[in-house]
């Protein structure tokens, strides 16, 4: 599917699969599962749910669970903002944290703690940023 999609529900969960265009989903209540989508802005908001992204390729993605894990894998992005009042968060990056700190950017945290880990793949040869955090999360402009 491509062009801008705004989803919006008091309750139920919510899945999206291959999305090319802006996406916006908040559920009061329900998880929230969103996979191979390429965008300009990914907004994901639920009050109570998990939230889980696999193959998100965004200039900005922003996450927000007020209680709720999140697990986003292959993550390519120089502006993540990922905020829990309660619960885990998995990051895996494919941008190189490391040329992010070249070009002014950072991986900052408040109210938690980070862990990052770098993971070599060696079917796609390509360095990987994962990180196991909780408490508010942002990856951007320093």
């Amino acid at each position: 599917m491509s062009g801008s999609l705004s989803i919006d529900t008091g309750s139920g969960a919510v899945a999206v699969t291959g999305m090319d265009g802006d996406l916006t989903v908040d559920t009061g209540s329900g998880s929230i599962s969103v996979s191979d989508v390429v965008a300009g802005e990914v907004d994901l908001d639920t009050g109570s749910g998990r939230v889980v992204g696999r193959g998100i390729e965004a200039r900005s993605l922003g996450v927000d669970t007020g209680s709720g894990s999140v697990d986003l894998e292959r993550i390519r992005s120089a502006d993540v903002t990922v905020d829990t009042g309660s619960g885990s968060v998995e990051l895996e990056l494919l941008t190189d944290i490391e040329s992010l700190d070249r070009h002014g950017f950072g991986l900052g945290h408040r109210l938690g703690s980070v862990e990052p880990r770098c993971v070599t793949r060696d079917r796609h040869r390509q360095r990987r940023n994962r990180c196991r955090l909780s408490g508010r999360v942002a990856v951007g402009p320093a």
